[in-house]
């Protein structure tokens, strides 16, 4: 961004950066929401374990597998990202869509 001319690249940076973090952050909360007391410190490690493994172990291999075997050169790294992004976001959004009756009837008194 600085080599575009924008002079708070830094800032606008770390902005960005939150915002997608943020999703992490509720979707804990959430977690400690519906599990019982004394099973929160359980449910937490897997929660972290299980985004942590799929996140750091799978999400860097997909890419690199798309950027050499699907597109073939390694200036295409961005596409692969960008795949990687479209196919995983609809997922997720199903997944959540799925979660939710449960998560209501968890919550609602």
């Amino acid at each position: 961004m600085r080599a575009r001319g924008r002079a708070d690249a830094e800032l606008r940076t770390g902005i960005i950066g939150a915002l997608c973090r943020w999703p992490f952050a509720a979707a804990a909360a959430t977690l400690q929401l519906v599990t019982p007391n004394r099973m929160r410190g359980q449910v937490s490690a897997v929660y972290l374990l299980v985004v942590n493994l799929t996140g750091i172990g799978l999400g860097g291999t997909v890419t690199a597998l798309l950027t050499d075997r699907v597109f073939g050169h390694d200036a295409a790294v961005g596409y692969s990202v960008a795949l990687v992004g479209a196919v995983t976001a609809p997922l997720a959004a199903l997944v959540l869509r799925a979660g939710l009756p449960h998560f209501r009837r968890r919550v609602t008194p």
